[in-house]
């Protein structure tokens, strides 16, 4: 396990590291991602930017259960404001890749990147697959669907607010599917519920579907939970069945599902009291969904689980590590291997990594130190 060290410590690690790819150490500012998606044996990523001078470089790390593994770098580019973004991550084939979006200098087009690793392991190589035309900002990318398309929602002075699909592999192109009649898209990864089915909400608060019907694509409108409420949201798709849930304006969490005959809301409330949603929800492979939810007077943040008890669905409070609140924002795997328990990760407010295990020797669940990328 990778502990915190002092910085004069872990500048030395960083300058060996870039050492190995003829470029200077990394200086004074770093800032990281919230996780990234998990691999199915439970390692997740980050993206990391540093500030050499006049120049910015931008890392994609891996953390491996024990130690971070540097996934390689780009050089003279920054993530659009406020930050970096969490990267997603696909295994078509057995192969890893890692997929985030950056912000090229000097022009500052945004450009979906995938990081593919070499025969040997990390760092891999770099594949640049470009934006959109006259994409200006992109989201995020979605999971991958079918193993070799990823999604995300681009804006631009002609476009506002549109889903845009490109292909994980080989040359291909963009492909626009533009947004609703009279509705533009929120500026935040789409949710891959299936193949074949994605979710995202509308700028005006609303549950937008695009789904698949032979060669052709629709856009459905499943409307707010209720009049009033909007959703803010989307994420954790229960695997292998039509239900997803949304983080609603009022820090309640939605479930919609598919009932048979058609699509209806369910409400989960808040987790306890005066605790108010603010993550995407996620899942594990179990049927378990996470969030992270504040404490609307006090400020504290911790990881909340909801999960069916065979009766009815109940809230169980994780806490947060000890010596740290935590920012919004969970990542976990939907796929894990046999003989890897269920894995949350999350960052402190002091800038390290920690993932949420359950452990089943004690039947407890524990927490895990990870530290943070060296720089």
């Amino acid at each position: 396990m990778l502990s915190l060290q002092p910085r004069t410590t872990r500048s030395a690690v960083a300058s060996l590291a870039l050492a190995a790819v003829l470029c200077p150490s990394p200086s004074v500012a770093q800032s990281s991602s919230m996780p990234g998606a998990m691999k199915p044996d439970g390692n997740f990523f980050v993206t990391t930017q540093y500030v050499e001078g006049p120049s910015l470089a931008t890392w994609v790390w891996e953390y491996n259960g024990s130690a971070w593994i540097s996934a390689g770098v780009i050089w003279n580019s920054k993530l659009y404001s406020p930050g970096p973004e969490r990267p997603a991550a696909v295994m078509p084939g057995g192969t890893s890749h890692a997929f985030h979006v950056t912000q090229r200098n000097p022009a500052n087009w945004p450009q979906l990147n995938r990081w593919t690793p070499t025969a040997t392991g990390w760092p891999g190589a770099t594949t640049y697959l470009g934006a959109p035309s006259l994409v200006v900002q992109m989201s995020p990318p979605s999971e991958v669907m079918y193993g070799n398309r990823v999604y995300v929602v681009g804006e631009g002075p002609f476009n506002s607010g549109s889903l845009y699909e490109r292909f994980s592999s080989g040359s291909g192109a963009w492909l626009n599917f533009g947004h609703p009649l009279g509705r533009s898209l929120r500026l935040a990864a789409p949710c891959v519920l299936r193949d074949g089915k994605l979710f995202m909400a509308s700028d005006g608060g609303e549950l937008i579907e695009m789904w698949r019907n032979g060669n052709s694509w629709h856009f459905s409108n499943h409307g707010r939970p209720l009049p009033w409420l909007n959703v803010e949201l989307v994420g954790a798709p229960m695997p292998l069945t039509d239900k997803l849930f949304a983080t609603c304006s009022d820090g309640t969490l939605w479930q919609r599902y598919w009932h048979g005959a058609g699509w209806t809301w369910f409400s989960h409330q808040r987790p306890a009291p005066g605790f108010l949603c603010d993550s995407a929800p996620v899942t594990v492979f179990d049927g378990k969904l996470f969030v992270t939810a504040r404490h609307f007077f006090t400020g504290v943040r911790r990881l909340f689980e909801l999960y069916w008890n065979g009766a009815g669905w109940s809230w169980y409070d994780h806490g947060a590590p000890s010596g740290t609140n935590l920012l919004a924002g969970a990542a976990t795997s939907t796929a894990l291997l046999p003989g890897i328990s269920s894995r949350i990760a999350v960052k402190g407010t002091n800038g390290s990594f920690y993932l949420r295990y359950y452990d089943p020797g004690t039947a407890r669940w524990l927490w895990q130190s990870c530290g943070s990328p060296p720089w």
